[in-house]
Order: structure tokens, then sequence, then C-alpha cells
């Protein structure tokens, strides 16, 4: 299983440009964090460090409350509970990319589904 990061304009920032990295160094790519104004620390595209710089800019609230995005310029409203991953997924751009095919996924259940559907052998299904 790889991660790739996305490149596109309006994504978070990466420090340096990152290609296509192995699930060890997933934690290790590095964001400007767009949570909160002139926030120098490091955000890894980790839900953990998510969360955390999330509770540093007092960005707090109750798990089934909506909320819109505190990224910086996001307009999209979701549960509170759901905000790291909205963030890790959209504004990171994190994916995983099937080593087999090379498809991609924001999800790793979405990549084990597809791994099983389309790479297992009929004797393991």
């Amino acid at each position: 299983m790889q991660v790739t990061s996305n490149n596109t304009p309006g994504l978070g920032q990466l420090l340096p440009p990152v290609q296509v990295q192995t699930p060890t160094s997933y934690s290790r790519m590095t964001y400007r964090c767009q949570l909160g104004p002139k926030c120098d620390l490091p955000l890894e595209g980790t839900t953990a460090s998510i969360s955390y710089h999330l509770h540093l800019h007092n960005h707090a609230h109750k798990q089934f409350e909506s909320i819109c995005c505190p990224w910086a310029g996001c307009i999209d409203g979701m549960l509170w509970r759901n905000v790291a991953r909205h963030i890790k997924e959209k504004h990171l751009g994190m994916k995983l990319q099937c080593e087999e095919c090379g498809k991609r996924y924001t999800r790793k259940e979405a990549l084990t589904t597809h791994v099983q559907k389309c790479h297992s052998s009929p004797a393991s299904k």
C-alpha cells in the first residue's frame, strides 16, 4: 500500500513537495497549518496531529454538532467528529494507492474492499 499526496492548488501546502510515500513516512509529511492565524507549528498528515491543531486553535465542539470546516477558505459543513478526517482527505489530499493496479482511495476500508474484490485469488475468497 502506498500513500500519495495531491499537490492541487488550494490543498495544504507541502513542505517539502511529496510524490508517493510509503505508509511509514505517511505520518511524517509536514503541511502548513491553515486552522489558525500565523501557526508555525508543523501539521502532519495524521488524525492525531490534526486533532492537536484543532485543540490548539480552540476549535472544540460536541461530537455530533454540525459545524463549518475550520480550514481557511473552506465552507463545507459536517459533524465535528468528522473534521479531522475531512481535513486529511480534502485539504491535505491524502490518498492510499493500490500496489496492484494503482487505483487511489481516500479511506483504508475502501482500499481493503477493492483489494479483496479485485486482487484476491479465488482460493482465498
